[in-house]
Parts: C-alpha cells; structure tokens; sequence
C-alpha cells in the first residue's frame, strides 16, 4: 500500500484508519480473536496477557482507569477519569475481508466495530448483546505532551480531567520498580 505521510489530523486520522483496518484484516486471518489497538501515546501492563488467556469465554474488556505519564515532567499519576481502551474477542463476521470499506477522518459511520475508535467501542459492543467487562486492574498508561496525541492537539482534554489530575498523587516512575517493570518504562 503507497499512502504519503499525513500532513494534518484529518489525514492522520485517515492513516491510522488504514493501519488498524489492516490489523484486523490480519486478525481475521488468524480466525479473530482477543484485540487491543494501541496508539503510540499507550503503554500497556504486561499482566493483560496473562488476564486475558485465563478468560477465553469473555467478550472483552475495557480499561476506564489507569495512569497518565507527563512527558514534560517525567511523573505518573493514578486516573480515574481515563480514556477507554477496549480488548474485544472479535468474530470473523466482525472483521473485513478487505479494504472496501471507504476510508475517512470519522470513525462513527464505520462499518467494523474495531473501527469505532476507543470511546465507541464499549457501547457498541453493548448495544451488540455483546458488553464487555471492567478490567479488574489498573494496565493501560496514558503518555501525554510528547507530540503524538490527537485528542490533546484538539484541546479535548476536559477539565474534570484536568481537576482530577490536580488531586491525584505523583508517583516518581524511576523510584518505582514495580511500575517500570509492568509497564516497561526503562526509558526513563
């Protein structure tokens, strides 16, 4: 596939409708299965594997909270207003054979669940006869002000958010061992 760089948030919107159209493309391949979309602003726990193998029944889950890494600070701190992050068991029927399905900057109108963008996902899969579960544990980490998140170049970061965060404590991530290692944060 030849598609040029985006250039602007509609065309990256665009780009990664294609990526993850093409993830479940091969997921269907596999004969579906358990998925989780990751954006390159998450970082997940390495205990959902291991969650997930001793569910197999399960329709899914969703992760409403977790932690938000600040870029710019270098601190985490516990979140419970978070952004939903959907594992689905997808069906073949629920994924696409191909890319016939139009591409653009809006993920309502799509056809395929795992399209739908994080937030939908949940209430689609409810809506579907098919609600998924909270995951028990806290395993997503939000990385914010590095420069690639859409939501927060849009301004969308709310401001129950924002009161949320002023309140919750920092947690220093290298003078916690435990949170390096399950998130895989060596980095800092």
């Amino acid at each position: 596939m030849d598609i040029p760089f985006p250039k602007n948030l509609q065309e990256q919107m665009i780009d990664k409708g294609y990526k993850v159209h093409t993830i479940a493309k091969r997921i269907r391949e596999y004969g579906g299965g358990y998925t989780l979309i990751a954006d390159a602003d998450d970082l997940y726990s390495n205990k959902i594997s291991q969650f997930v193998f001793e569910h197999p029944n399960e329709n899914g889950w969703v992760m409403k909270t977790g932690y938000e890494y600040i870029w710019n600070k270098n601190y985490l701190k516990y979140s419970m207003k978070h952004p939903p992050q959907p594992i689905v068991n997808y069906t073949l029927n629920e994924l696409p054979e191909d890319l016939d399905e139009a591409m653009n900057s809006s993920e309502i109108g799509a056809k395929y669940i795992i399209r739908k963008g994080h937030g939908n996902i949940e209430k689609v899969c409810k809506e579907l006869g098919r609600p998924l579960k909270k995951l028990p544990f806290p395993a997503h980490v939000y990385v914010k002000y590095h420069g690639d998140n859409h939501s927060l170049l849009n301004g969308q970061d709310s401001l129950l958010r924002r009161i949320l965060r002023f309140f919750m404590p920092i947690i220093q991530p290298n003078k916690n061992t435990r949170m390096k290692n399950e998130f895989s944060i060596d980095w800092i």
